[in-house]
């Protein structure tokens, strides 16, 4: 698909779909949305930015590897291998988030 803007509004825009789960349009017009379509969404902005991106990026990091863990059944390796992480930093990045990788019981 053509790309109206430069690679650095790509990689934005693709951050942007990633974090607030807007993946799977095929309209590029959804994810490049004016400052004046955020509106709806509520902010605190009694934190700093640095601080609310910091959060909204280890929620979405939490709810990714704890999909990925279920998507590969418990199976550490399995999940490194999909996601294309080093095993040992899946693993620290597990750990960090709270998450226990469990094999289903046969």
């Amino acid at each position: 698909m053509p790309w109206p803007g430069n690679v650095r509004e790509l990689r934005n825009a693709v951050e942007k779909a990633v974090l607030l789960g807007e993946l799977g349009s095929d309209d590029p017009t959804l994810i490049r949305q004016s400052p004046e379509s955020a509106d709806d969404e509520s902010f605190d902005f009694s934190v700093s930015f640095r601080t609310a991106k910091e959060s909204a990026v280890s929620a979405w990091e939490r709810r990714y590897l704890a999909a990925l863990i279920r998507h590969a059944a418990g199976n550490v390796s399995e999940a490194a291998r999909l996601s294309r992480l080093d095993r040992g930093h899946l693993r620290e990045l597990l750990h960090q988030r709270g998450i226990v990788p469990r094999r289903p019981a046969s």
